[in-house]
């Protein structure tokens, strides 16, 4: 059904292998989690792009590591990470023949490079029937929303039933990269946390919602720091600059609410552009970030739906994990609401922000276009009553326009 949309982005897109933004991770399990711990089961690193096919099919210096002491593996993780390059066209730190070496070696869906061309929030899930009419594999596929704080991501993966092996690409903006190409600040790459959520969770390698469960939880994370290091700081910030609040962390912080502050408000007009632009800016960003959450709570429901179906599969090998990751969905669930209700209190806070400063600012306007229309006809007491009317029953902005 996607084909077409399939070709269109292959075609556009734009492929340039760079160093270090290709990257891979496997994780082997074995059926004694407590015994894989001490071995070298878990690899990770950065691949060049000719290095791609022979990763792909374990060849060379990435063939299988041997662990027969272990016994057969009974499932694993390959992940192959990707940098997004730039934002339009859709940009890959790869060649186009090895995307499409990985596209057929892991079996992606169809709607994969459609997928990860969107900037809206999307997941999918397909159970692939064999001859025989039994469940042999799955293939799930997400998008986060586009939000440069959070992430811009996509992953697609097949998990096979029967081997307990996920195959999967993961590609975005900051996955890999070390600098921001929106801030051109340095960042904290998505894959440093997610691998090391790989690696710790040994018990789960072979569950196929594990990395949908981690990257929900990275998504989350950042959600979190960016509430709590911009959003509450800046709403915070807004509120001392208008010094009429003093709540929470704002408790006894000046006395009297800050008049000096308030004075400098209304009689400077670069401090109420200043004030104003934070206000704007970090309102936007509340309202797109309440946006985001909303995703994330949907992606909840399709997580638990998911791991319903796996469950009534009855497979053998997830009999333990599922109970561990129904219970790690929950957590995250429970989280998202938390901190979309915290975010919906901040939304609220500003927009008491904002009505103060719109009275302040009408104030300021209002002062000043009395004393111009009082200057007009200082020995006219007609002249000064038209203008006490005019400030106190017209708006400012409409006041301004009558005296330009």
């Amino acid at each position: 059904m996607f084909g077409l949309q399939r070709q269109k982005v292959l075609d556009e897109s734009r492929w340039k292998p760079r160093d270090q933004l290709l990257a891979y991770t496997e994780a082997w399990s074995y059926p004694s989690p407590q015994i894989v711990a001490t071995h070298d089961c878990y690899q990770q690193g950065f691949l060049t792009d000719p290095e791609v096919d022979e990763w792909l099919y374990q060849r060379g210096k990435f063939t299988q590591p041997n662990h027969a002491q272990l016994g057969k593996s009974n499932g694993a993780i390959r992940l192959l990470i990707c940098e997004r390059l730039g934002w339009r066209p859709l940009g890959f730190a790869m060649n186009k023949r090895s995307f499409l070496a990985v596209e057929k070696a892991f079996g992606l869906p169809t709607g994969t490079l459609p997928l990860l061309d969107q900037n809206r929030g999307e997941h999918s899930c397909q159970f692939k029937l064999s001859a025989a009419n039994s469940v042999e594999s799955v293939a799930i596929m997400l998008k986060v929303p586009q939000m440069y704080q959070l992430g811009n991501y996509g992953l697609a993966l097949s998990h096979s039933f029967e081997t307990g092996i996920t195959v999967a690409f993961l590609h975005g903006s900051g996955v890999l990269a070390e600098i921001s190409h929106v801030t051109g600040e340095k960042i904290i790459p998505h894959a440093e946390r997610i691998q090391g959520l790989i690696k710790s969770a040994i018990s789960l390698w072979t569950h196929p919602l594990l990395l949908p469960v981690i990257l929900l939880e990275e998504h989350l994370f950042r959600a979190n720091e960016f509430k709590s290091c911009v959003l509450s700081r800046n709403t915070t910030s807004i509120e001392f600059r208008l010094g009429v609040t003093q709540s929470g962390r704002l408790s006894n912080s000046r006395s009297p609410f800050g008049l000096a502050e308030l004075r400098e408000l209304m009689g400077n007009e670069e401090a109420r552009i200043e004030t104003t632009a934070l206000l704007s800016t970090t309102m936007t960003d509340t309202i797109h970030f309440i946006t985001n959450l909303k995703w994330d709570h949907r992606y909840c429901k399709f997580l638990h739906a998911v791991c319903s179906q796996i469950k009534e599969l009855q497979v053998s090998r997830l009999t333990h994990s599922e109970r561990e990751l129904k219970a790690s969905i929950d957590t995250l669930e429970c989280a998202t609401a938390s901190t979309s209700d915290h975010a919906v209190s901040i939304k609220e806070r500003l927009d008491l922000q904002l009505s103060m400063l719109y009275n302040f600012v009408a104030q300021a306007d209002s002062s000043l276009n009395f004393k111009m229309a009082a200057t007009t006809g200082l020995d006219s007491s007609a002249m000064k009553t038209l203008a006490f009317v005019t400030v106190v029953f017209l708006p400012p902005t409409f006041v301004a326009h009558v005296n330009v």
